[in-house]
């Protein structure tokens, strides 16, 4: 099975007025295979990413360069919440806990993203991109995981998770 991310949206609140959120569209035909993960970053190369962060993404891995270092999504400065729109503008995913700086929020469970018990929130180093901890069981798109960078211009590696398991 094949999901069309094109006309998905993802917003990033950090106020209480949803007229405030900062927000990023997927490109144009966009899809991608069931089970796959997504990850959007701030503003760096899938080279500079991986050394950052450490890892090598798998080839479920699909990269997205947001390339918005002001607005959009991500933004992770603390008190950010996510939301994902489908495409006739319905919330996919979301609103999510309120994010804090110098953490990595990773989803446990599918259900309830406003609720902590939903999260395992850790230090940003303890962020895993690519690995969502969701089960391969869980039917939907998530927003599993999104952490913060922090350090003398480390918010380029700022990133969103997706989880697409329809």
């Amino acid at each position: 099975m094949q999901v069309d991310l094109s006309d998905f949206v993802l917003a990033n609140e950090e106020t209480n007025n949803p007229a405030d959120a900062q927000a990023s569209a997927f490109p144009v035909d966009f899809v991608v295979p069931a089970g796959s993960v997504v990850i959007i970053a701030r503003d760096c190369t899938l080279e500079e990413f991986e050394t950052f962060w450490n890892v090598t993404l798998d080839a479920n891995v699909f990269f997205l360069i947001s390339g918005d270092v002001n607005a959009g999504v991500p933004v992770i400065n603390g008190s950010e919440r996510l939301k994902l729109y489908g495409p006739t503008g319905a919330v996919e995913d979301g609103l999510t806990v309120r994010g804090e700086t110098g953490k990595a929020y990773r989803r446990i469970q599918p259900s309830a993203p406003n609720s902590m018990t939903s999260w395992n929130v850790v230090a940003e180093r303890l962020a895993t991109p690519g690995v969502p901890d969701l089960a391969t069981t869980d039917r939907g798109i998530f927003i599993s995981e999104w952490a913060d960078a922090t350090g003398s211009g480390n918010y380029a590696f700022e990133y969103v998770e997706l989880f697409i398991n329809p």
